[in-house]
């Protein structure tokens, strides 16, 4: 267990808990770096907002490519 961990461990023991529901709480409070924060979410949304507008981009201008190479071709023949 982490300092903190432990620190928490032993007042809830002291408070009165039990050691199984000390050590859950302990855990579970130490397991709280791991959830996203609204301001993650919304970050991560901004991100895949800009991918997709870069990604449609890209596929306009690779299909543009496309034809004018098809439409070069068809002169040629």
């Amino acid at each position: 267990m982490s300092t903190m961990q432990t620190e928490l461990y032993d007042a809830l023991i002291e408070a009165g808990a039990t050691e199984d529901k000390a050590r859950a709480a302990a855990t579970a409070v130490s397991d709280i770096d791991q959830v996203a924060t609204k301001a993650d979410i919304a970050e991560i949304k901004t991100e895949l907002a800009n991918l997709e507008t870069g990604l449609i981009r890209f596929m306009v201008v690779s299909q543009g490519i496309v034809i004018g190479l098809i439409v070069g071709l068809i002169k040629l023949l």
